[in-house]
């Protein structure tokens, strides 16, 4: 009888249905919610479901009750005690400051001509396959790719490798297709 589920209270948004779970399992209540998926499959029935209910045992009621009374505030003891650890204002902005700093620039480098193109030619191959013309546009980055000299990252090979696989058999099965119809015309 005391593992019996009671609904302590019914929301309708499942963001404040969760809400209110994580405050409650803060408190150390068990809890569990239900009609959740229904009210998110089909919104329109959670008024006739009445809510999105949350549900504690029975002999949890009164402390998840108490829980939500207390709307998850924390003690102003707590409070006080976290700021004379972290010290002045002016301490936090500093190490803020100097944890920022230390954090390393993780941009990508920029590109140089050789590795744009290449990335250049596997969207022209993409978009290609649907408007064949361009694929003889990406032949001749591709071209271009390859005998350049300046130095090509693995990402950007990998990008031409791809590009070609694709494009070359395109562009050869063009043009042996335009040699057939010179041929038999």
């Amino acid at each position: 009888m005391d593992d019996d589920l009671v609904t302590v209270a019914a929301f309708w948004s499942p963001i404040e249905a969760n809400l209110a779970k994580n405050q409650l399992e803060a408190a150390g209540v068990p809890v569990a919610i239900a009609d959740e998926m229904t009210a998110v499959v089909n919104w329109g029935l959670t008024n006739a479901i009445r809510g999105i209910k949350l549900q504690v045992r029975r002999r949890d009621f009164e402390r998840a009750e108490a829980a939500l009374a207390d709307g998850g505030n924390v003690p102003a003891e707590a409070l006080d005690a976290a700021w004379a650890e972290a010290g002045t204002p002016d301490d936090v902005e500093e190490a803020a400051t100097q944890s920022e700093a230390a954090i390393p620039d993780e941009r990508e480098p920029e590109l140089n001509e050789r590795q744009q193109l290449a990335d250049r030619a596997l969207r022209g191959t993409i978009i290609g396959l649907g408007f064949w013309p361009v694929q003889l546009w990406v032949f001749g980055l591709l071209l271009r790719v390859y005998l350049s000299d300046e130095p090509l990252g693995a990402k950007a090979r990998r990008s031409a490798l791809i590009a070609a696989a694709i494009n070359v058999p395109v562009v050869f099965g063009f043009l042996l297709f335009c040699a057939m119809m010179r041929r038999y015309s």
